[in-house]
């Protein structure tokens, strides 16, 4: 079952939502991701993320991969 992240106009960058992925579990701490994001295993609707799309916008019904297999949508 794919989780569930809401977002809100304080965090609605791929940077704003670090802290939640940590508290959902999907990642140990922002460290983690940020490896991960340097290591190219992060994507966003099926586009990999570099350092530099942390500001980048996450919409409604958007799907992150992290690493093997982590899937999230972000709601509103």
């Amino acid at each position: 079952m794919m989780k569930e992240f809401l977002l809100d106009w304080e965090r609605d960058t791929v940077e704003g939502a670090i802290e939640g992925l940590v508290g959902m579990g999907l990642v140990r701490d922002e460290k983690e991701f940020l490896r991960l994001l340097g290591q190219g295993e992060v994507s966003v609707e099926g586009e990999l993320l570099a350092a530099d799309d942390l500001g980048g916008v996450l919409y409604t019904g958007d799907v992150m991969k992290i690493g093997q297999g982590n899937f999230v949508r972000f709601i509103k």
